[in-house]
């Protein structure tokens, strides 16, 4: 990630085949729902 960061003023995230977020690296890497998609959430 820290070559997202980096490397990318603007990104797109994606799960199960559609865009989950779009915008800022900064912003989209913090987006809780970005997050819960790829890292999972504690209740899972």
């Amino acid at each position: 990630m820290d070559a997202v960061r980096a490397l990318c003023p603007r990104c797109v995230v994606m799960a199960a085949g559609k865009g989950i977020a779009d915008g800022p690296t900064a912003e989209v890497l913090a987006d809780p729902g970005v997050i819960a998609a790829y890292l999972g959430t504690e209740d899972a």
